[in-house]
């Protein structure tokens, strides 16, 4: 057995001894002097380990998804941070280019102002270049100088005549020349208009194209964010529901464990009732067969009581009956002491002294070792040793889900069939019959109290 266990075996063997010396001591007391029989501790809920490494992996898968989801959120919130900086950045892109728009707005006013005065201007200057051209034609006769001369009634008509026609030359030249000027000045002023009116609707479409998106953008990623934590809210509802049942588990566990050592305390306080109650029984049989011969005789002596279980399997190959028959034999001796070394086909026996082995005591105990309850159970003469009964018993090794009450269950250090250490019998139900350590008891346990089974032998196969 392993010996990560030798510690609390001695301390166990410590406490059936104190026991033991108390009720079979100096001065023995009679079978109607015994203490009461100790009463059995309340069967409680079988929690095995490997329930709570389930739990405990259940516990640490709901956690890493927490974390993971964690992670998930705080890069989320990193995004919307990221793009409520973009939403307030277009934002104030919206803002200048609601100012630009505005200052459109008002060289778009200008220029429209600018084109009425300019269209009056061409008016104006219209009306004034038709007056020029009617009087032009309105002011002659006879045409040219001697036209003047001829009609005029002294030279200085003539010359009154010349400088109004001069005037009224210029004149005309000048008022031409205002309305061609009115009319490229309108023109431009139309055309400034247009281009204020265009480059206003272009600014205001993309200021508003700008903000959409982008608070969009920031809404999106909020909703994300907001699903995120919504997904959260479960993953921790479901870590803290693991946590409860590995917490739960754990106290299962515990209180399992803490029945099992009542129970081993219960069967060593029984072992020793019995041991003395025999004692005091022989003794009162030694006191009558003096008295009934005159005198003489001798007291009994050994160890604790035993008496046979079931008859053993024999003749021919494994059967579902035989398998059964094995595991019945072996959980009819529950309770005897573990003897390293000891017990075999025929029983229980005195097993061997060795310190090396952590049994310093066991050659003044009478009970089993886990190869000598195996060969007990099946009634076979294998090897006293764990390791040759792998193959010595049977050639069929089923797998763990495939057991049958009888099978043999063997667990190994190394690894290999060589380097197996223990053996305990199947008996169904997922538990198992074992001599377990020095200063133990046969006992039932569940199959996966010492972790993963290595080997397994169904025997007779």
């Amino acid at each position: 057995m392993p010996s990560n266990r030798l510690r609390r075996v001695f301390a166990a063997g410590s406490i059936a001894a104190v026991v033991l010396l108390g009720l079979i001591g100096p001065g023995t007391p009679s079978a109607g002097a015994l203490p009461p029989k100790p009463t059995p501790p309340a069967p409680i809920k079988r929690t095995t380990h490997g329930a709570v490494l389930a739990a405990q992996s259940e516990r640490d898968a709901a956690a890493a998804r927490v974390g993971a989801m964690t992670a998930r959120i705080a890069e989320k919130q990193n995004e919307v941070r990221i793009k409520n900086g973009k939403a307030e950045q277009a934002e104030q892109k919206y803002a200048l280019a609601y100012s630009q728009l505005q200052d459109a707005k008002r060289k778009e006013r200008k220029a429209t102002k600018r084109v009425v005065q300019c269209e009056a201007a061409v008016a104006t200057a219209h009306d004034q270049f038709v007056e020029s051209v009617r009087a032009t034609y309105t002011s002659g006769g006879v045409g040219g100088m001697t036209g003047t001369l001829l009609t005029a009634p002294d030279p200085t008509t003539v010359l009154e005549q010349s400088t109004l026609d001069s005037y009224l030359a210029s004149h005309k030249a000048d008022a031409i020349g205002r309305y061609q000027s009115e009319l490229i000045g309108c023109a431009n002023d139309k055309a400034a208009a247009t281009r204020a009116r265009l480059t206003k609707t272009k600014l205001e479409q993309q200021a508003e194209q700008q903000k959409v998106l982008a608070f969009a953008a920031a809404a999106q990623a909020k909703q994300e964010e907001q699903a995120y934590e919504a997904a959260m809210v479960i993953e921790q509802r479901q870590l803290n529901e693991a946590r409860a049942v590995l917490d739960s588990t754990v106290q299962d566990r515990t209180a399992y464990l803490g029945y099992l050592n009542r129970l081993d305390d219960y069967h060593r306080k029984l072992n020793a009732y019995n041991d003395a109650k025999a004692r005091a029984e022989a003794e009162a049989r030694a006191r009558a067969a003096r008295r009934h011969h005159g005198g003489g005789g001798g007291s009994s002596g050994g160890g604790g009581s035993w008496s046979s279980g079931p008859s053993a399997p024999s003749g021919g190959g494994w059967t579902a009956e035989k398998g059964k028959r094995a595991a019945r034999r072996a959980l009819s001796q529950l309770g005897m002491p573990y003897a390293w070394a000891g017990g075999g086909v025929g029983g229980p026996s005195y097993g061997v002294c060795s310190s090396s082995n952590g049994a310093p005591n066991d050659c003044n105990v009478r009970g089993f070792d886990c190869s000598g309850l195996v060969m007990y159970a099946w009634g076979q003469y294998w090897d006293h040793f764990a390791a040759n009964q792998y193959w010595q018993a049977g050639s069929y090794h089923p797998s763990v889900g495939n057991l049958r009450p009888g099978d043999l269950l063997f667990w190994s250090d190394g690894g290999p069939w060589g380097a197996i250490h223990h053996v305990a019998i199947y008996v169904g139900g997922g538990d198992m019959v074992e001599a377990p350590y020095s200063g133990g008891y046969v006992q039932r346990e569940p199959i996966g109290e010492y972790g993963s089974i290595d080997f397994t032998t169904r025997p007779l196969t």
